[in-house]
């Protein structure tokens, strides 16, 4: 279930209000060997027809095990608008049981416009 609420009411806009829908996700992380990472995330939601895809290549940098440097580029959108982006990732950084990713770029978004964009990432097992 999504839930777009807009500060006016925008008829021209599909993507408003309360709409329920089948979702899908799919993501894998590679290790082609213990020096690289190639990963792939994306979904789809029948709800305002909404998607996302990501995608990043690493190498093992500093000699640390586990973390990785290299390209990303993304996807996203709805019956609204789209972004696409493309920058650098720093991934897999272990920090106790936990995760960090970061990264950013350049961002092309349908209603904003150019900008730049950074993303921040705090994962854990359980």
């Amino acid at each position: 279930v999504l839930d777009h609420t807009l500060s006016t009411f925008d008829n021209d806009n599909p993507v408003q209000g309360t709409a329920a829908g089948a979702k899908a996700h799919a993501d894998a992380t590679l290790h082609p060997t213990p020096q690289t990472l190639v990963y792939g995330e994306g979904e789809y939601s029948t709800a305002f027809s909404t998607y996302y895809a990501n995608t990043k290549l690493g190498i093992q940098v500093f000699g640390i095990s586990g973390l990785f440097v290299g390209p990303e580029a993304g996807v996203s959108g709805d019956l609204q608008s789209n972004q696409w982006r493309v920058g650098a990732h720093l991934t897999e950084f272990t920090i106790g049981p936990l995760q960090l990713a970061l990264a950013g770029g350049y961002a092309d978004d349908s209603d904003v416009g150019v900008s730049p964009y950074g993303h921040v990432e705090l994962s854990g097992t359980f």
